[in-house]
């Protein structure tokens, strides 16, 4: 049996001043990052999409609901992991 996958999910908003360093950490350890961004003005995208274990998703909608903020990065690693897994689009609880 193989090593198992690590994807690390780090939801942010405007954290560009400390995303750099924490992808760094991250990618010691973790095989992919997943970072949803939500309306970032400060960079932090552009941060973000410089590292090549990073998978990038972004909410421009300026209303702030935690469920469907967070819903993506749910689903997008367990279809990273599990082929043909579908989720709910927006769950309510984690």
């Amino acid at each position: 049996m193989g090593r198992p996958t690590v994807i690390c999910m780090a939801p942010v908003r405007n954290e560009a001043s400390i995303l750099d360093r924490f992808l760094q950490c991250a990618s010691l350890w973790a095989d992919r990052t997943i970072v949803g961004d939500h309306c970032s003005d400060d960079g932090s995208r552009e941060v973000a999409s410089r590292y090549p274990k990073v998978d990038l998703l972004f909410e421009d909608s300026p209303d702030f609901s935690e469920g469907p903020r967070r819903a993506p990065l749910v689903r997008r690693p367990v279809a990273m992991l599990v082929p043909g897994f579908s989720c709910p689009s927006t769950p309510t609880r984690f």
